[in-house]
């Protein structure tokens, strides 16, 4: 990740960064019955579930993916008691659409220890492979009457599970009382899709 900053003049900064990453993931699985063989690939491992009587194969997944993202803030002061922020940020995740989120901030400080702010701004949160791609569980060995056999309790991926978009409306008052004693209140509303 980068980040550059830049001065205007004592009024405004102007930040500005970018961050790439590249993974490789290979999730969380069963138990397995014998230790992984580094040798060989995640699908020529002969893995089965116990209770299975080796007919059931321990299913791995893998992640290969990339983050990218961009961003600008400006931050201004207009006066004495006001200034503000207003930003952009795009994300593009290889394995997920990409996005565009804005950022902005009011401040206004009505006398000298009073700060009030008015904040907006959303977000992007891809699923981690961990959430996604994760595989356990455990088999009784036993099997209903359809042949099938019963696990005690099992989790399975979800390959269909969606980044989360996230929007937030935030009021934050604070208080300076003494140069060692602030006191703030904050309320906030968020609403969060997928």
């Amino acid at each position: 990740e980068q980040q550059l900053n830049y001065r205007f003049h004592d009024q405004q900064e102007l930040i500005g960064g970018f961050s790439y990453e590249d993974f490789y993931a290979l999730p969380k699985t069963a138990d397995l019955p014998h230790p992984f063989d580094p040798q060989k690939t995640y699908n020529e491992q002969n893995l089965f579930y116990d209770g299975t009587d080796n007919t059931l194969p321990i299913q791995l997944l893998d992640a290969n993916y990339t983050n990218s993202a961009g961003y600008l803030q400006l931050q201004s002061v207009w006066n004495e008691r006001w200034s503000s922020t207003i930003g952009l940020r795009y994300d593009k995740n290889s394995r997920y659409e990409s996005t565009f989120n804005p950022r902005l901030g009011l401040i206004y400080k009505p006398v000298a220890n009073t700060v009030i702010k008015l904040l907006y701004g959303e977000a992007f949160r891809a699923p981690a492979p961990v959430e996604s791609l994760n595989i356990f569980g455990t088999f009784t060995g036993k099997k209903n009457e359809k042949g099938e056999y019963i696990a005690k309790s099992f989790r399975v991926p979800n390959l269909n599970l969606h980044p989360e978009k996230v929007r937030t409306t935030e009021l934050s008052v604070s208080e300076t009382w003494q140069e060692n004693l602030t006191m703030s209140l904050s309320g906030y509303y968020t609403e969060v899709e997928d």
